[in-house]
């Protein structure tokens, strides 16, 4: 199936992170109805016409609630305990990344207006392999992502679960963090300074974050991608030491 026109109300977990800011921005730019899903607290600054929804990924109750009360015709999954995070352990790990997608795919299901659920993985979840070899996760936090679309994909084949998953690539853009290897290169050499590095023999497909929205809003739209992944990448390898 397919959403005919752009959904009247769009639910987003992450809504202020990296891909979340400017795929909010989009939503809204289409005329949808958008709702933040963030933790007790968090403010969503920058964001105007934006409702802000409180709740925990880890806590199913507090999930439910947040789309009973918005009732919202697709939802857009990004938030999660990034690889780089100080946080990341494992245990961390499965209770944001795992769990939080299994309470979010009940409360898509209990609330029953959902017509598209677009999860956001990792091509981590490939590890070193082409996309076409398969998955092998190599870390903590590519294995939980890896469970996370097995929950997700059983709850298709089980119960219909509208769910979309997409892994973008390596995304680079305004708003990363500065940490993240475009940010802290280009600072360098504005700088003038040194890039410590290793040999940069390692081969990344590098992605522009305004394509990763758009290769997300295509799919909230696109017809029978239900229980799909979507690889979202150029499919262009460039080695460290080139970028």
């Amino acid at each position: 199936m397919s959403l005919s026109t752009w959904p009247t109300s769009v639910l987003v977990s992450g809504a202020t992170g990296f891909i979340g800011r400017p795929l909010v921005r989009a939503l809204v730019a289409q005329g949808c109805e958008v709702g933040a899903l963030v933790l007790p607290g968090e403010p969503v600054t920058g964001l105007d016409g934006v409702r802000r929804f409180e709740g925990d990924l880890t806590v199913a109750e507090s999930v439910q609630a947040a789309v009973m009360a918005f009732r919202p015709r697709a939802v857009m999954h990004l938030a999660a305990v990034g690889m780089a995070s100080a946080r990341s352990s494992p245990v961390e790990l499965c209770q944001v990344n795992v769990m939080g997608t299994l309470h979010l795919l009940e409360a898509v299901r209990e609330a029953a207006s959902v017509e598209r659920l677009v999860c956001v993985g990792s091509s981590y979840e490939y590890g070193a392999r082409r996309a076409d070899d398969g998955l092998d996760p190599f870390s903590p936090y590519s294995a939980s992502k890896v469970a996370a679309w097995a929950f997700a994909r059983a709850a298709f084949n089980a119960w219909g679960a509208p769910v979309v998953w997409a892994r973008p690539f390596q995304v680079y853009g305004p708003g990363q963090h500065p940490a993240a290897l475009v940010p802290a290169a280009m600072r360098a050499a504005c700088a003038g300074e040194d890039f410590p590095m290793t040999r940069g023999e390692q081969q990344r497909d590098f992605i522009y974050i305004d394509d990763v929205v758009g290769g997300l809003m295509a799919a909230l739209r696109a017809p029978d991608l239900e229980g799909r992944v979507l690889d979202l990448g150029t499919g262009t390898l460039h080695r460290l030491c080139d970028v």
